[in-house]
């Protein structure tokens, strides 16, 4: 090999260093996000590094770790494995796979896990009552579509539920829902095997949701809650409707 060869491996190799140690810092900072988005302590490198904090809205988590793949980068998609650690300001710990490409954009393997007490404070519709329990969002795969998806198959499952009434807490059992897709919009149906005699279905897309549901306890039902719905007047056993505008 002559000199000019020589040299211009040695470029060769300095430009790939060059791109593989990039620090992600350097790069956010060219990056503008929306205006209700904020990160900051940002560390590693644009393949592999970590958001220290990062905050939506009036969401935030941190300790937000990632991993880009160079080889989905040859076959022009960009293929991100993420990670939400485990750090007591985080409402939800989990990980997950974002697949990009010019004309997708799906999410792998998505388990995202907290505490419904947590999850309850951003219920647009305030809970009477306090709450306990874990939930857990298991997405096997998702695709974007107009307006919400055009593929998703996934679940969502609360363990452990609980319900404060007076000074006692209620033990009401698991919760699970299956997730899909529908003309673009996000269908959630819940099983009808629980302890409560619920029933419950929901729909979503981009402007709004509604949600459906109506609770006929059986007669092994917690006490407090067949007491407590004895006192109810009959229309709260019948099909209650809800809808809200995004």
């Amino acid at each position: 090999m002559n000199k000019w060869g020589i040299i211009g491996l040695l470029v060769f190799i300095y430009l790939v260093a060059l791109v593989v140690l990039l620090p992600a810092r350097f790069v956010l900072q060219f990056v503008q996000p929306p205006a209700e988005v904020e990160w900051g302590a940002v560390s590693g490198s644009i393949w592999s590094g970590q958001i220290g904090t990062l905050r939506v809205q009036d969401i935030t988590l941190r300790e937000i770790d990632w991993r880009l793949s160079p080889l989905a980068l040859v076959v022009g998609r960009a293929q991100v494995s993420l990670h939400i650690g485990d750090h007591p300001d985080n409402i939800i710990t989990g990980q997950g796979e974002l697949r990009m490409s010019s004309s997708t954009l799906a999410v792998e393997a998505l388990n995202l896990h907290g505490r419904v007490a947590d999850l309850a404070t951003l219920s647009p519709v305030p809970s009477p009552f306090a709450l306990q329990g874990e939930f857990s969002l298991n997405l096997t795969h998702y695709q974007w579509g107009q307006p919400l998806c055009s593929e998703l198959n996934g679940q969502v499952q609360v363990n452990n539920a609980a319900l404060q009434i007076g000074r006692n807490w209620e033990e009401l059992g698991d919760f699970n829902a299956d997730l899909n897709c529908e003309n673009g919009r996000i269908i959630a149906l819940l099983d009808d095997a629980n302890r409560l005699g619920l029933t419950a279905d929901a729909e979503i897309w981009a402007q709004g949701a509604r949600a459906e549901f109506s609770i006929n306890p059986p007669p092994e039902a917690p006490r407090a809650i067949r007491n407590l719905m004895d006192v109810l007047p009959p229309e709260a056993r019948q099909t209650q409707r809800l809808n809200f505008t995004f």
